[in-house]
């Protein structure tokens, strides 16, 4: 059942990805890689390594539409037993059009794994922070705090 939902979970992506390309042929193409920490008050943290890619870009009102993923470690802390590893699949909204950008972002991670009968699979994203990122480029600071924990994270844009 898993397997099933990862490939069509993939082909979904992958279908969004294409469509989006297509349809943002002009746009600025910007990806950025990072390690990310989450951390729940009373709880160890849990660490992260993403890609992100930037999907749209509307110039005049300063919004960037992006996707990210990855792989996240340490989530048995959170409660899913023997869930060693969770993909994020996560789409953000950026506004600001220099170095400081408002973030938002809506998604789930995958765990697969799980055998917390009591939580489900698919552990809901839904965020809100800062982030620091020159428009051409180069050193990422971000931070939040949602259903993820307060975190942040550093990473490279290119």
């Amino acid at each position: 059942m898993y397997k099933q939902l990862l490939l069509k979970s993939a082909l979904f992506t992958y279908l969004c990805l294409m469509g989006v390309e297509i349809l943002h042929a002009q746009m600025k193409g910007k990806s950025a890689v990072g390690v990310d920490i989450g951390w729940y008050p009373g709880l160890n943290p849990f660490t992260g390594i993403l890609y992100e890619r930037q999907l749209g870009y509307a110039d005049r009102q300063g919004l960037s539409f992006r996707f990210r993923t990855g792989i996240y470690l340490g989530l048995e802390e959170l409660g899913y037993d023997n869930a060693k590893i969770g993909i994020p699949t996560v789409v953000t909204l950026l506004t600001g059009r220099n170095f400081h950008h408002f973030e938002s972002s809506l998604g789930v991670i995958w765990t697969p794994g799980n055998r917390n009968e009591y939580l489900p699979p698919l552990f809901p994203v839904a965020e809100i922070g800062y982030r620091y990122m020159p428009p051409n480029g180069g050193f990422v600071l971000r931070t939040r705090v949602g259903t993820t924990g307060l975190g942040g994270g550093i990473g490279w844009a290119f």
